[in-house]
């Protein structure tokens, strides 16, 4: 499966790199005829989200494992951008948030290392934006240092007041997402919810919670099958 937006995965990982993310908006689904391989009208991964959320969001069946698959790695572009910079890419996280995550705060998954000043890319966060969706992201501010903290409400994310953006080389970039959409790499500014998925190297997967899902055959039997198509995951019965 593909994006309906196609472009460059070369493009994509050196803005990845540089700026710190890459951002494809969805076209507006009712004007176009586009069809996939299968004759099936293609349909945005914004609208895509959206319906999946509007479904009850059902991320711990085997249905959602395959949605989660087929938009990420199951995904050509996807999938070839995440290999460009994460030879052996594990799932190992995944979380919807929506407008409480206030607007007073820039949010992290993940933050630079002091430490390190040369610190390769080991993570990657894959966001699903509903239809609607408004968002400011900070380019380069990946490749600063920031005193974030973990965020008491809302595993899995760090804050740190918006003000920390006003820094030399970080630019501010307001996006207005109508359609959805998904991007590589936030204030939130408003809209109905996205989702988070993390993916990265093994030693960092390692350190993460497993994801808990309930001990059915149907979801082993689905984990199995996209653990053959190379979908490695971090998950807990």
């Amino acid at each position: 499966m593909s994006s309906r937006n196609p472009f460059s995965t070369a493009d994509a990982k050196t803005a990845i790199e540089q700026v710190g993310i890459f951002v494809v908006k969805d076209a507006d689904d009712r004007s176009s005829d586009a069809t996939d391989r299968e004759g099936k009208k293609v349909i945005g991964k914004g609208n895509r989200f959206a319906q999946f959320y509007n479904n009850g969001y059902p991320i711990r069946t085997p249905e959602g494992l395959e949605f989660v698959y087929k938009n990420t790695m199951g995904d050509e572009q996807i999938g070839s951008v995440i290999i460009s910079i994460i030879e052996k890419p594990r799932w190992g996280y995944s979380r919807f948030f929506s407008t409480r995550l206030s607007a007073d705060y820039a949010w992290f998954f993940a933050i630079r290392d002091k430490k390190k000043k040369h610190e390769a890319i080991h993570t990657l966060i894959v966001q699903f934006w509903m239809p609607g969706s408004r968002v400011t992201f900070y380019e380069g501010s990946h490749l600063q240092y920031f005193d974030a903290e973990q965020d008491k409400d809302n595993f899995g994310v760090l804050n740190t007041p918006r003000a920390e953006m006003n820094r030399k080389g970080i630019v501010s970039n307001y996006v207005d997402m109508p359609n959805g959409g998904y991007r590589l790499g936030w204030t939130y500014e408003g809209g109905e919810g996205f989702m988070n998925l993390g993916i990265a190297e093994d030693e960092e997967v390692r350190i993460w919670r497993p994801m808990e899902v309930p001990d059915t055959q149907a979801i082993r039997a689905k984990v199995a099958e996209l653990e053959g198509l190379g979908f490695r995951t971090k998950i807990s019965y």
